[in-house]
């Protein structure tokens, strides 16, 4: 076959780089973002994650020095709060789900890993093909549920969690890509356990 059973441990590329991006989403604090001018001279900006709410307020005024005009900017505050104390109940409710399917999005990607590490270095061919053909399936379902948790959790913070006047920021979209690297990993341990099932029983071929 032009596609070998070991197609599968290319997966591991994109899985390695799911879990990457997943744990950088969690732990930065750029889901979310808003500026905006307090006053003529002081403008705001906040930025909120999973766990932190920080803003900062900067003075902005304008000083001649010698024959040109220098634009000045000026930090007045700059302070973090744990998010859970300026959100609503309903609010946190919403929150500690998409930190939970986060979370379990990445042991399901983990067990993932460790199942086609096993498949391929640990099962010899000739003797488990039927345990190897199993655990290709079982690891394209972990990484397929994978991407369904991600899902889950961008989904519930874009419509439950953002606040309103707040842009959506990096770390969102970095969820976003990790979905889509989560099927694509799928795909590619599935065809893994398929050419392992093809090699099998040539007659279905």
């Amino acid at each position: 076959m032009i596609i070998s059973q070991k197609s599968g441990l290319f997966g591991l590329i994109p899985a390695v780089v799911v879990i990457i991006f997943i744990a950088v989403a969690v732990g930065v604090n750029k889901w979310q973002y808003t500026n905006g001018l307090v006053s003529k001279y002081i403008d705001f900006e906040g930025h909120a994650g999973l766990w932190k709410f920080c803003n900062e307020t900067t003075l902005i005024y304008s000083k001649q020095s010698g024959m040109n005009t220098l634009n000045v900017k000026e930090t007045l505050t700059s302070q973090c709060y744990d998010i859970t104390d300026i959100c609503s109940q309903r609010m946190t409710k919403f929150l500690n789900t998409v930190r939970y399917a986060l979370f379990a999005s990445l042991a399901s990607m983990v067990l993932a890993i460790l199942g086609t590490l096993v498949k391929n270095f640990v099962l010899k061919e000739w003797q488990h093909e039927k345990q190897q053909m199993a655990l290709g399936l079982v690891t394209a379902m972990l990484a397929f549920l994978a991407g369904v948790l991600v899902v889950v959790g961008f989904g519930v913070y874009n419509v439950e969690v953002r606040m309103e006047g707040y842009y959506l920021q990096a770390a969102f979209y970095l969820t976003v890509a990790a979905w889509l690297l989560s099927w694509i990993t799928a795909a590619m341990f599935l065809v893994g356990g398929i050419c392992i099932g093809a090699k099998m029983y040539p007659d279905l071929k």
